[in-house]
């Protein structure tokens, strides 16, 4: 069972993550797919709301993400693409340039 010092601490981290996902997205957008008010989604996230206390929700049943979720936000989605393309053009180069 962990201390509730251990638990606090994982709740900050999971109450950091939804509010991080909430700003890549923009209030206003995560708003419109859920169909509530943008209003409503920056109350969730001010001190005492939704998102703190479904945060120590997770943080109380131990909850994870699943191993090997890795995210990319923002720029760094284009900067991986770009990556793999030439990754992907390079191996083509070294095969002779055969297609799959």
């Amino acid at each position: 069972m962990e201390s509730s010092a251990t638990s606090r601490n994982k709740a900050r981290d999971i109450e950091s993550e939804i509010v991080s996902r909430i700003a890549a997205q923009g209030v206003t957008a995560v708003a419109k797919q859920i169909g509530v008010d943008k209003s409503q989604v920056s109350r969730w996230q001010s001190k005492g709301g939704l998102v703190e206390k479904a945060s120590q929700l997770l943080a109380a049943i131990d909850f994870e993400q699943p191993s090997g979720l890795v995210l990319f936000k923002g720029d760094e989605t284009a900067d991986l693409a770009r990556g793999l393309i030439a990754m992907l053009e390079h191996i083509r180069s070294a095969n002779g340039g055969a297609g799959g």
